[in-house]
């Protein structure tokens, strides 16, 4: 199965306007994109310049918790998941939403808390999707957390996750050996609030079973190893997986192959 998800998505990718289904003649969903730890909503910045091109409306949310004047201690998972469904709210028609990282522990979470009509999809990628009554990063290993905390530390007194060591942190976050990359990726970076962690997921089951899901997989991805990655999409069953040579942050590495990625999946789900 593994081969055949990654020679499927070569094979996609390496077209020119790949749709991974049928076009509908529905109206487009708008696109709210949620950013994962340690990021803002520009990181998604050039995964949407193509989207948009293809008439797309989108939405990068900045969820709290993106700089040092708020208290990190406040911004717990159930915070963060109102944010998102405050900014849904002011979104009028159908949104498919795309979650990177712990941005999907944030998605599922908002599921108790937004309405869901308006939701038709999620797209996780490479991200975190703790089922009811999961905390989230409970599916992650030892070698996860051990390639997380060589570059980032834990500050009791404050609440923040630091970054302690920039480079080990673009060198984690990246399978790339380029200085641009690693820069953009430091440029983007900030502290993360560590009590979102701690937070309990809560939703319907019968609203998340009904939305349409794609996991997509970063092949050599630290922070979210592939193989944490398969028990993730394992427990959630999504209904179209794509495997990208990546590592976690295939929004700034390889921003247009994901970006048709997210358009065929929504295409062949509107």
């Amino acid at each position: 199965m593994y081969k055949k998800l990654v020679m499927a998505s070569i094979a996609c990718l390496s077209v020119a306007g790949c749709s991974m289904g049928k076009v509908s003649e529905e109206p487009k969903p708008t696109l709210v994109f949620v950013h994962g730890a340690h990021l803002t909503g520009e990181s998604w910045a050039k995964v949407i310049e193509p989207l948009k091109s293809e008439g797309y409306k989108t939405l990068a949310v900045d969820l709290p918790g993106r700089n040092d004047s708020q208290d990190p201690k406040e911004v717990t998972l159930s915070v963060s998941s109102k944010a998102l469904c405050q900014a849904m709210s002011e979104v009028k028609g159908s949104v498919s939403l795309v979650a990177h990282s712990q941005g999907g522990a944030v998605v599922n979470h908002a599921l108790s808390l937004c309405g869901t009509n308006q939701i038709q999809s999620v797209a996780y990628i490479a991200a975190v999707a703790p089922l009811k009554g999961e905390k989230p990063f409970g599916l992650l290993s030892k070698e996860d957390d051990e390639n997380y905390f060589s570059a980032v530390e834990y500050d009791k007194k404050s609440g923040w996750l630091k970054i302690k060591d920039p480079q080990a942190f673009a060198g984690v976050f990246t399978f790339s050996n380029s200085y641009s990359v690693k820069e953009e990726v430091l440029a983007l970076a900030v502290n993360e609030p560590a009590a979102i962690a701690d937070g309990t997921v809560e939703y319907a089951n019968k609203a998340f079973s009904k939305l349409k899901k794609l996991y997509v997989y970063t092949e050599h991805d630290k922070i979210i190893s592939l193989s944490s990655q398969q028990k993730i999409g394992a427990s959630i069953k999504p209904d179209a997986e794509v495997v990208m040579e990546t590592g976690h942050l295939p929004m700034l590495t390889k921003p247009e192959s994901l970006a048709k990625v997210i358009d065929g999946f929504v295409s062949n789900n509107r």
